[in-house]
């Protein structure tokens, strides 16, 4: 109401326009590929603690494993499997850092059935240990905060 309806229309038609105008343009179409995977991704982010394949994530979105695979690739820039792990291990260092959780409990709670493995993934990952989170700064870069 502030702008006018001329204005709105112009920032519209910009932002259509732009680089990423044809992304969120399908974004707006119910049966597309993007916002397929957009439903998968917030599937994950809400479910991350459970077992996850590329068959049941690809039959959530409706889609062939093949096709479902490359779409959320190409859209999020990294297979669907490395995106739980990073969802998972996300979570785990909020857990650590911010609720003082220890890092074996923060495992178990994220997914995780095997402490070590969780912690060769962590340091991978953040370049640091589960325990040596807290102190190394990662507080401030949060997204589960």
């Amino acid at each position: 109401k502030v702008i006018g309806k001329p204005l709105v229309k112009e920032v519209l038609y910009r932002v259509l326009q732009s680089k990423h105008g044809s992304a969120l343009y399908a974004l707006t179409n119910e049966n597309t590929a993007p916002t397929r995977v957009a439903k998968v991704v917030d599937y994950i982010r809400q479910n991350y603690q459970s077992k996850m394949t590329v068959e049941s994530l690809a039959s959530f979105a409706s889609m062939s494993e093949t096709t479902f695979y490359r779409a959320f690739k190409s859209l999020t820039g990294h297979s669907p499997l490395q995106y739980v792990k990073k969802i998972r291990l996300s979570r785990a260092r909020s857990l650590i850092v911010h609720d003082g959780v220890k890092a074996n409990v923060a495992a178990y709670e994220v997914g995780y059935d095997n402490p070590s493995q969780f912690s060769r993934e962590f340091k991978r990952f953040f370049h640091v240990t589960p325990a040596k989170a807290k102190g190394k700064g990662y507080a401030d870069i949060d997204v589960w905060h």
